[in-house]
């Protein structure tokens, strides 16, 4: 309700800032001015109470959310071998899309299976390994 709240009135109030003659400001509201509607909605969200909490906590939320930093760093890899490969000339568009997506999602999956979780926990055993060495003094 906040971000709809936030997204209905932000041209009318920008119009409001600028017509008082601080354009400036008004600027800094249609680019920044949201800062206080997800303020109070990660508020909100922070006391993970309601449907949307409950929601956020399903497994397949979660996943998206463990995997979302491979999905960040192999969507544009992806992307280019798809741009490269012509399927997009040759094959109708939305199967490409959902082969892009499946694609992109089924190789951050792996990559965090693989790579990060295992990464993950080498670094933790190295920390609590040298954490012992260091003495309390220091």
């Amino acid at each position: 309700s906040v971000i709809v709240l936030f997204g209905l009135s932000t041209e009318p109030l920008r119009g409001l800032i600028a017509s008082a003659g601080w354009s400036h400001a008004a600027i800094w509201f249609n680019q920044c001015g949201g800062m206080v509607f997800f303020a109070f909605a990660i508020f909100i969200l922070a006391h993970e109470q309601g449907g949307i909490s409950r929601m956020l906590k399903s497994r397949f939320l979660v996943l998206l959310g463990e995997i979302s930093f491979s999905t960040y760093m192999l969507h544009y890899i992806i992307l280019t071998c798809v741009s490269k490969s012509g399927l997009i000339e040759t094959h109708p568009t939305l199967i490409v899309v959902f082969g892009y997506i499946a694609a992109i999602y089924i190789a951050s999956w792996l990559s965090y299976k693989f790579v990060e979780l295992p990464s993950k926990r080498m670094i933790e055993r190295f920390s609590i390994r040298n954490r012992k060495r260091i003495p309390a003094n220091v």
